[in-house]
């Protein structure tokens, strides 16, 4: 636990020193596969409520 709250230290104190994101990732690229996996979740998400819209509409349409 103690190597990884060291860890995020070193991070906040690079990127508090201006190197940029880029530089930060491109130093820890621990966290690929998770950054993809977040994505794919936000846009299925994104994705479940403009089908639950459109089904709504749907329903209330045919309900009137």
């Amino acid at each position: 636990m103690e190597e990884h709250l060291s860890t995020l230290r070193d991070l906040r104190e690079r990127a508090r020193a201006g190197g940029g994101p880029e530089r930060v990732e491109a130093q820890h690229v621990d966290n690929f596969l998770l950054m993809h996996a977040m994505g794919a979740n936000a846009a299925g998400q994104i994705a479940s409520c403009v089908a639950g819209g459109v089904l709504l509409a749907l329903m209330g349409a045919a309900a009137v």
